[in-house]
């Protein structure tokens, strides 16, 4: 009976590390499908680069929707339908990699106006109408793991005893201008936020330069050359660049600056 329950047990023990060997092959030959489809659509956009250079007529690259459509899809609910099934089956890696951004300026603004990073914080704000993708905390792009309401009283404490009331933040898509409206309310502290992205012409600039206290250019965030260049310390308002692109370091970094003896 002892040597039937060791055969057992040697048989379980066996087939477990089948099944492992099994899945570990299995991913791999995964990743090897997804490296070949990148170095493939890598191939295909040196080709069409080429042509370009040798002045030869380039195709143009069918938009995704309409490859969808032609493989028999119909609507929006069926495309989310299609990259839901996508990743569950563990195949969505075969097909970012034929996907070519055609405007990456565009996409990048998309990306950071309609996704949202957040970690099981609680009190950070979400953007309704966008999409959220849970992440650990240390990644949420509102807190970054911090206190969120911690470093908002320590920037609304710091313009408070500054006497600096007027803040200018210029740079942020619009769903981190929504978060931040949120998260910052004090009837006391007058919050302008100027997208990074927009036009601004320097008349603007000049009047935000005269007329506030300080200027904090966000450039962790979307924020053009063309728009942060406009300011300068040439007029009454400080100016401070802060490269941090969550909401709560921008705001902590802010407050440090605030409560320097000195700031410049």
């Amino acid at each position: 009976m002892a040597e039937l329950s060791a055969e057992l047990r040697q048989l379980r023990e066996a087939g477990v590390k089948d099944r492992d060997a099994l899945a570990a092959t299995r991913e791999e030959l995964e990743r090897l499908v997804a490296q070949n489809a990148e170095m493939d659509a890598q191939r295909r956009g040196l080709q069409r680069k080429l042509a370009r250079f040798e002045g030869e007529p380039v195709e143009p690259t069918p938009p995704l929707q309409a490859l969808l459509q032609s493989r028999g899809l119909m609507g929006q609910d069926e495309f989310r339908a299609l990259f839901l099934a996508l990743a569950e089956a563990r195949q969505l890696g075969g097909l970012l990699p034929q996907l070519l951004v055609e405007d990456e300026d565009r996409a990048r603004i998309f990306l950071d106006d309609k996704v949202v990073l957040l970690g099981d914080c609680g009190a950070c704000p979400s953007a309704p109408g966008r999409a959220v993708l849970r992440v650990p905390t240390p990644r949420c792009e509102v807190c970054g793991g911090s206190d969120i309401r911690r470093l908002v009283r320590q920037f609304v404490d710091a313009c408070l005893l500054s006497g600096l009331l007027k803040i200018t933040v210029v740079g942020g898509s619009p769903k981190y201008h929504r978060q931040l409206r949120d998260l910052v309310d004090h009837h006391r502290l007058d919050l302008e936020l100027v997208n990074g992205t927009v036009r601004r012409n320097a008349r603007q600039a000049r009047a935000d330069m005269d007329n506030r206290d300080v200027i904090v250019l966000w450039g962790g965030t979307l924020l053009d050359h063309s728009i942060s260049d406009l300011y300068d310390n040439s007029g009454r308002a400080r100016l401070v660049r802060i490269p941090h692109r969550g909401i709560g370091g921008m705001l902590a970094q802010a407050a440090r600056w605030l409560n320097a003896d000195d700031p410049t």
